[in-house]
């Protein structure tokens, strides 16, 4: 039976004789209600009651009997909380020996209701405005309790929770605004989320760190071969975990951990601003775990948001897409931090995995949530950093072509096929090579002019990938059209080398052969992406350029080239018109015998 909102009604009658079979009642929000009948404490197959929101609520049972009662909900009835009726009411709840979710305000109440630990069976236990934690009068109170969420309370600390609560699997505190210290965990914990705690003091939040790190296995002393070691001071972290922890509790899968603040642990090996990280891994990278910080961020005129949003973290590699994990969390403006630590998740393969955040699930105008760094602590493949690219933390492109640069530059890209033949696939002339591909390949030079800012890659003088890797991260003048910046530049020329890449793998592995203007038009599509990724768009990059050189129009322009080698001379032309619309025309020369082609 549901009352939700019945503004009219002010008692609910003799339910036994109406209904004695009612197996859930939901009084919300029945602002005139007064009374509820006696005989609703009686009602033997009740299994749910819910009383919310009833503010003149003032009489109930005062001694329910309710056998088959598994949940019940108690919130904001203020007159009932403030009279003798509702104390009498709560300390006969400990009699409902058969609950297994109980969520009760103590907003006006000022003893807790000790019986409460009576609730053996217990699995879920909310409190809110909860003035204190009274110690129980058993060593053991909630034996299988799982979840507790302790709301709006002036508490400073919890009870040890490890001996009092063995079985927990999520702690969640919210708006405690006095909670100092959070004791040692159980050893099946999975889930703590400690939210609007400013006075939380830093060791309780390095020991919660640091026994979840002990649980899932994960050391700090993981070293990634791109940067230097970060590991804190043993000094710094005072738990131990203990003998029982290790030989009890079952191999861990995952955990997660959410505290305020917007820090990451400079341990975690692999940082970055934004809402994406990259990294290389072998056939074996467990266990490892991820953090992103987030920040909220109220509009003008909203005090408070009592609703959530989602944050959902997704794995990418060799084309392959899963999401790892999603997690709800209420709105509320104050920076956090979600560490979660898996133990379940190989990786079938040798290569680049990108982890990527997104928030969903609100309303952008009355709430702003911005992903502001992020992080991945795992055992990595990682090539060493190169010189050559020491200063790519500091280009503006995406974190997936770092890495791809960052492999090209190590010569960590390798000829993915079994076919015997040494050219070239594309201009199908010179020896094939990384240098080749990016600088001196015919049709490569007409993939780099054939886009929309006609780009003479000849113009880079480089006599390794690494030179060529060192001027597209750090370009000299002579590179930059005019009010073109260098994170503009770099992000074009990354993604032509990438566009390239992939034009070279599918000649290798097909028969067919992308055309020149196919593979230019990917670039663009490929570039605007970037761009709006990183916020910006063609036509605002086009206003900020102003004046910058295009390419002349109602003019064609032919660009040649040639190679050889003992056996074979090869020359080339390639004819594009002021939309890269083009032609191909290929000469080669073996044996003097001269064969043509065209496209």
């Amino acid at each position: 039976m549901d009352f939700t909102s019945c503004q009219n009604i002010t008692r609910i009658p003799d339910l036994s004789i109406i209904a004695p079979k009612v197996k859930k009642l939901e009084f919300y929000e029945c602002e005139n209600l007064v009374e509820v009948h006696q005989s609703v404490g009686l009602l033997e197959e009740l299994e749910i009651w819910q009383i919310t929101n009833c503010q003149n609520l003032r009489i109930l049972p005062r001694k329910p009997q309710l056998k088959s009662l598994k949940c019940f909900y108690f919130f904001n009835c203020e007159s009932l909380e403030r009279g003798a009726e509702g104390s009498a009411f709560l300390s006969s709840i400990g009699c409902l020996f058969g609950l297994l979710e109980l969520s009760i305000s103590l907003k006006n109440v000022r003893d807790f209701p000790s019986s409460i630990f009576n609730l053996q069976n217990l699995r879920q236990l909310h409190l809110s405005y909860c003035e204190n934690f009274p110690e129980p009068h058993i060593p053991v109170c909630f034996p299988k309790l799982e979840y507790l969420v302790i709301y709006y309370s002036n508490i400073t600390t919890i009870p040890e929770i490890a001996s009092r609560f063995p079985r927990l699997k999520r702690l969640d505190i919210y708006c405690c605004g006095n909670l100092r210290e959070i004791p040692r965990l159980p050893p099946f914990i999975e889930y703590v989320i400690v939210r609007r705690c400013d006075l939380l003091d830093p060791q309780s939040k390095r020991r919660l760190l640091s026994q979840f790190e002990n649980l899932v296995g994960l050391p700090r002393n993981i070293i990634c071969a791109k940067g230097s070691l970060h590991q804190e001071s043993v000094s710094e972290t005072d738990y131990d975990t203990t003998e029982y922890e290790r030989n009890v509790a079952p191999e861990p899968k995952e955990f997660n951990l959410v505290l305020p603040g917007n820090k990451i642990p400079t341990w975690v090996n692999h940082q970055n601003v934004g809402s994406s990280i990259s990294f290389s891994v072998g056939w074996n990278f467990l266990p490892f775990a991820f953090c992103v910080a987030l920040k909220v961020e109220l509009m003008d005129n909203v005090e408070s948001i009592n609703s959530s949003f989602r944050c959902s973290v997704y794995i990418f590699f060799n084309g392959y897409k899963k999401r790892l994990k999603r997690l709800n969390l209420l709105l509320d403006s104050a920076p956090f931090v979600w560490f979660s630590y898996r133990s379940n998740e190989p990786c079938p393969c040798v290569g680049i995995v990108e982890l990527l955040w997104e928030v969903s699930d609100y309303d952008p105008e009355r709430a702003k949530v911005t992903i502001e760094r992020c992080g991945a602590h795992v055992e990595c493949i990682c090539p060493p950093q190169n010189p050559a690219v020491a200063n790519m933390a500091c280009t503006r492109i995406h974190e997936r072509l770092k890495m791809f640069l960052s492999r090209v530059a190590a010569q960590k890209l390798v000829r993915c096929s079994n076919i015997q033949d040494i050219h070239c696939p594309l201009c199908e002339i010179a020896e094939d090579s990384l240098l080749h591909l990016f600088q001196c390949c015919s049709y490569a030079k007409g993939v780099w002019y054939g886009n929309r800012w006609g780009f003479r890659v000849e113009m880079i003088q480089a006599q390794s990938v690494k030179e060529f890797v060192e001027q597209i991260i750090d370009p000299p003048r002579e590179l930059l059209a005019e009010r073109v910046t260098e994170d503009e530049f770099s992000l074009y020329a990354a993604v032509a080398m990438k566009i390239l890449c992939d034009a070279r793998e599918e000649a290798l592995y097909s028969n067919t052969k992308a055309s020149i203007d196919e593979v230019a038009d990917r670039l663009n599509k490929q570039y605007d992406f970037y761009l709006r990724s990183l916020g910006i768009t063609w036509a605002a990059e086009k206003q900020n350029r102003g004046s910058a050189w295009t390419k002349p129009p109602n003019q064609l322009v032919v660009t040649f080239d040639a190679s050889c080698d003992q056996n074979i001379v090869g020359l080339a032309v390639v004819l594009n018109d002021q939309d890269g619309n083009g032609r191909a025309i290929r000469r080669g020369i073996n044996n003097g015998r001269l064969g043509c082609s065209s496209q």
